[in-house]
């Protein structure tokens, strides 16, 4: 079984997928893949130079992400520009991860953490899906800690993401991520006893 990780900006995602690979299991992040497609060298790597030239690229020649992600939140052009450049590379190197993962008999349910799984929709990826949320202050607040940046760039950012309304609406399981981080872990074990449950009604 493949179970989609979404949500929203600064809403705890990550987070929740490490207590997924902590429960047993495996975890895969676009992210990661993004970062890993965005090496010096790459095809996407010199696509995206081509593109938004040096002025994105640190001393050492890697990306620099985080004014990369300033720019792409308070610009919708520059930001389709880079999804182009990067959602189907992602895509097609995660159905490739997990067909191989299931080429390879793998029993344990997968957790694909896909930020923009709804967005790009990428949901015939997936068997189910778990949406991570938190209210907006909380949501702002995190944010605004991680970036420093000033209340309408933080705003724009959130507000640039499909509504996490919506994709609560299509999600099979919610995790509120606004309390402690034992109350998210309680959410999540919860939820994955229903995942390895019916994982294993699908087996028999």
């Amino acid at each position: 079984m493949v179970i989609g990780l979404t949500g929203g900006i600064a809403t705890g995602k990550s987070t929740v997928l490490e207590m997924f690979r902590t429960l047993g299991a495996f975890v895969l992040s676009a992210d990661e893949v993004a970062r890993e497609l965005l090496q010096p060298g790459t095809q996407v790597y010199l696509s995206f130079v081509e593109s938004f030239g040096k002025e994105y690229l640190r001393s050492d020649g890697q990306v620099d992400r985080a004014a990369l992600a300033r720019r792409i939140y308070l610009d919708p052009n520059a930001r389709r520009r880079l999804d182009s450049l990067t959602h189907p590379a992602i895509l097609k190197r995660l159905r490739e991860r997990i067909e191989a993962l299931r080429a390879s008999g793998e029993k344990r349910p997968i957790v694909v953490e896909i930020p923009l799984l709804y967005e790009v929709n990428a949901q015939d990826m997936v068997d189910r899906v778990v949406v991570v949320a938190s209210e907006h202050a909380t949501q702002f607040a995190r944010l605004k800690r991680r970036t420093g940046w000033p209340d309408d760039q933080v705003e724009a950012a959130i507000l640039s993401q499909m509504p996490l309304f919506q994709k609560i609406a299509l999600a099979d399981w919610v995790v509120w991520s606004n309390g402690s981080l034992e109350e998210t872990a309680q959410q999540v074990r919860e939820i994955w006893k229903e995942i390895t449950e019916a994982a294993e009604e699908d087996r028999q």
